[in-house]
């Protein structure tokens, strides 16, 4: 019986290490492995490599979806039998989907405060990463700047960081800042073709705010079709928003990723991009020229004090 156990053990080890190589080649090949392996552990009781690949797992399906699942999963866990780095980890990931779905963020907020000091660097980095996640998805894209800022000196975490500075520059319409992450993105190691495809969605947005718009469109395409490819359907609406956010108005490409973004958000239950989605539509709606004009400044939806 022993032996037994200490080969299933093995196989779910080897199972989250399948999971962890898959995060930036295939997030949706990782999320499915990362499932099976949480599964395993709960049936044979290896809790603390079940906890680990749970907030791996929930880490990775911000940008693919289907969170059903790893919700219910996040739900048997109580933070009292946690240690205060899991459980600043846990609350984090309970944030982000909130966040996501259009929920309330403040009690997981005040989990992860109630969770006391962080020392560890890579510890610190990473709730940098998943804080900017939170205000990129409700709409603070200042405050996803400066909440995922320390992680951009960390070397696991610089490339989520980046993609966050980003991604949030281009929907304030800062030329700068989107063009000095694009950079930056450019000078990390790639790791796989989730990052290749997120860097060249930052790029085509670069290209956009520069005025090179059939550059931009072309890009999206190209784009879009890797993230089809990827099965990374929340990361491919966000990229839709992003297009909504510097396309001209009346752009055949514009409506498309409309459309596109509407079908996979609304599936997904992603409410916090779906008021995102309508708030770009009824600003293009309202312009008279293209939204990429409205000039760059600090202020954001919601504001609110750093964690």
């Amino acid at each position: 019986m022993a032996y037994r156990r200490f080969e299933i053990e093995r196989i779910a080890r080897s199972a989250f290490n399948l999971s962890l190589a898959l995060f930036d080649e295939d997030p949706r090949a990782a999320v499915e492995v990362g499932r099976r392996t949480v599964d395993l552990c709960r049936r044979f009781g290896f809790a603390s490599l079940r906890l680990v690949a749970l907030m791996n797992t929930a880490e990775v399906s911000v940008a693919v979806g289907d969170w059903g699942g790893i919700e219910a999963e996040l739900a048997t866990i109580d933070p009292d039998d946690l240690e205060s780095t899991d459980r600043a980890a846990l609350a984090l990931a309970l944030a982000e989907l909130a966040a996501i779905r259009g929920r309330d963020v403040d009690a997981a907020l005040e989990e992860l405060r109630s969770a006391g000091e962080i020392h560890d660097p890579q510890s610190i980095a990473a709730r940098g990463v998943g804080l900017g996640l939170v205000a990129l998805a409700q709409g603070r894209f200042a405050d996803a700047i400066r909440e995922a800022e320390p992680a951009e000196a960390d070397d696991l975490n610089a490339v989520g960081a980046l993609i966050i500075r980003g991604r949030a520059a281009t929907r304030l319409g800062d030329l700068a800042a989107a063009r000095d992450a694009l950079d930056r993105l450019a000078a990390v190691s790639s790791r796989g073709r989730a990052q290749d495809v997120q860097h060249d969605a930052l790029a085509a947005c670069v290209a956009s705010l520069e005025g090179r718009w059939a550059e931009a469109a072309a890009g999206f395409t190209d784009d879009w079709r890797r993230l089809r490819d990827l099965r990374m359907d929340v990361g491919l609406a966000v990229s839709q928003l992003d297009c909504l956010a510097v396309a001209p108005v009346g752009d055949p490409l514009a409506e498309i990723a409309a459309r596109e973004a509407r079908e996979i958000l609304e599936r997904e239950g992603a409410d916090g991009y779906l008021r995102q989605l309508d708030a770009l539509l009824a600003e293009r709606a309202a312009a008279g020229g293209s939204v990429r004009a409205r000039p760059a400044g600090p202020a954001t939806v919601g504001d609110a004090a750093p964690v």
